[in-house]
């Protein structure tokens, strides 16, 4: 199973995510709640996931800028452009 977001990325999700998914689905099975109760939990936790993926997925893209400027950066210091404001000027394209 696939979740696809507004911005048209696919998410994909291990065996692990389904293992836990399956679990925590037959926990909220046993409980034998009201079912808007039972529906709110469930809203709680999809929510929860995705909001996680969306702050891991942001977190990941700005790691992924950050490093692209560190290598930039790298790459003109090999250069010989080695002066502070060269690299500034780098870092900050």
């Amino acid at each position: 199973m696939q979740n696809n977001v507004e911005s048209g990325f696919k998410i994909e999700r291990t065996e692990d995510f389904y293992t836990a998914a399956r679990a925590l689905s037959e926990y909220i099975k046993e409980l034998d709640l009201p079912q808007l109760e039972n529906d709110t939990l469930v809203a709680l936790a999809v929510a929860q996931v995705e909001f996680a993926e969306l702050g891991a997925f942001i977190h990941g893209f700005g790691m992924g800028t950050a490093f692209r400027k560190w290598r930039r950066a790298r790459f003109f210091r090999r250069k010989g452009e080695t002066s502070l404001e060269d690299i500034v000027r780098v870092i900050r394209s």
